[in-house]
C-alpha cells in the first residue's frame, strides 16, 4: 500500500512543475479541459478492455446506482480540486499555492470518519491538535503571501484553500463508491478504476458546465506539441494512474495514517521549483511547511501506534 501511495505523491509532486513547463502558452481553464480530455480518453480505453465488467455494473441496478452516486459526488469535489489547483498555480506563488493546496489530506482526515463508511480509526485529541496545528501553518503562509501582494486576500491563495477542500472531501466518497463497487465486482482495482473513472467524468462535465454558464470564451491559439503532450501527462498521470492508486491504497490500508504520505509531494514540489526554475521560496513559506510536515509525520506516528480495534464509520 505505501508503494502504491507513493506512486499518487510522484505524480502530484509534478503537478507544478508541468504547469511551469506550460509557461503563458495555455490558461488555466484550457490545460485542465485538454488533460481532463486525456484522461477520459484513457479510461474509456481501460473500459473497453473491461468491458464485461462494465456490463456488470450496468446490470446490477440499484446498488450500482448508489456507488455511481457516491463517485458522483466526489467528481463534484474533485472539480473543485483539479480546476482550483489550476487556478492557484496560475495566479499565484506556485511556492505558496502548492503548500495551501496540499492541506487537503488532513481534511481527508477529518472528513473520511465523518463521511465514509469505510472502517477507519477514529482521531484522538492529540491527533487533532496536530490537524490545527498544520491547518494554522497554511493559514500562515496564506497570510505571508497576501502580505506580499499588497494586502488582501488573494484570489489565487483563496483558489488554493477551495482546491484542499474539494480533495479533502472527494475521498470519503470515493471510497464509498470503491466499496459499492466491490462488492457487485468483487474486484477491488476494477471498482477503484471505475469509481475513479466516473468521478473524473463527473468533474470534467460539472467544469464545463460552469464555464458555459459563465461564458467563458476558451483559447487554444497557443497550444502546441508540447503543452498537448504535457496535458496527457497530467491527465493519464495526475487524474488516473495517481487517484486511482491513492484510492486503493487507501481503502486497502483502512488507516488515517496514511494520509500523512500526500505531504512530502509539495516539499518535493517546491526544492524542483526553486532548484531548476527559481521559484523563489520565502524563508516563512519553508518554515511553515516545516510545521505542516512535522504535524502530518506525527499524525502518521501516532495512527500507526494506535490499537487495531479503535476504528468507525
Amino acid at each position: 500500500m505505501p508503494a502504491a501511495a507513493a506512486v499518487a505523491v510522484a505524480f502530484w509532486a509534478l503537478k507544478p512543475i508541468f504547469i511551469t513547463l506550460v509557461g503563458d502558452r495555455a490558461g488555466f481553464t484550457e490545460l485542465y479541459l485538454a488533460s481532463a480530455f486525456a484522461a477520459a480518453g484513457a479510461s474509456s480505453l481501460i473500459a473497453m478492455r473491461y468491458r464485461q465488467a462494465a456490463l456488470t455494473l450496468i446490470r446490477a441496478g440499484r446498488p450500482a446506482v448508489r456507488g455511481a452516486a457516491s463517485a458522483a459526488t466526489s467528481g463534484l469535489a474533485l472539480a473543485l480540486w483539479y480546476y482550483g489547483f489550476y487556478r492557484a498555480l496560475f495566479t499565484a506563488p506556485k511556492v505558496d499555492a502548492t503548500v495551501i493546496a496540499f492541506l487537503w489530506p488532513l481534511i481527508a482526515a477529518v472528513a473520511v470518519p465523518l463521511l465514509s463508511t469505510a472502517p477507519v480509526r477514529r482521531l484522538t485529541r492529540l491527533q487533532w491538535a496536530l490537524v490545527l496545528v498544520s491547518f494554522g501553518g497554511a493559514v500562515a503562509v496564506a497570510a505571508g503571501g497576501s502580505g506580499e501582494a499588497g494586502g488582501g486576500f488573494s484570489p489565487g491563495i483563496a483558489w488554493a484553500f477551495a482546491a484542499a477542500v474539494g480533495s479533502g472531501i472527494y475521498l470519503p466518497f470515493a471510497l464509498n463508491a470503491t466499496a459499492a463497487f466491490d462488492r457487485i465486482l468483487h474486484s477491488k482495482l476494477l471498482a477503484t478504476f471505475f469509481a475513479v473513472s466516473i468521478a473524473n467524468g463527473v468533474s470534467l462535465l460539472a467544469v464545463a458546465a460552469g464555464l458555459t454558464v459563465t461564458g467563458y470564451r476558451l483559447d487554444f491559439a497557443r497550444f502546441d506539441g508540447r503543452v498537448l503532450g504535457i496535458s496527457v501527462l497530467i491527465g493519464v498521470g495526475t487524474y488516473v494512474v495517481a487517484e486511482l492508486a491513492w484510492t486503493w491504497a487507501f481503502r486497502e490500508s483502512q488507516s488515517l495514517a496514511l494520509t500523512s504520505l500526500p505531504y512530502f509531494s509539495p516539499a518535493v514540489s517546491v526544492l524542483l521549483l526553486f532548484a531548476f526554475f527559481g521559484e523563489p521560496v520565502r524563508p516563512a513559506a519553508l518554515g511553515d511547511l516545516v510545521v505542516i510536515l512535522g504535524a502530518s509525520l506525527v499524525l502518521h506516528v501516532i495512527d500507526g501506534r494506535a490499537p487495531a480495534g479503535d476504528t468507525g464509520a
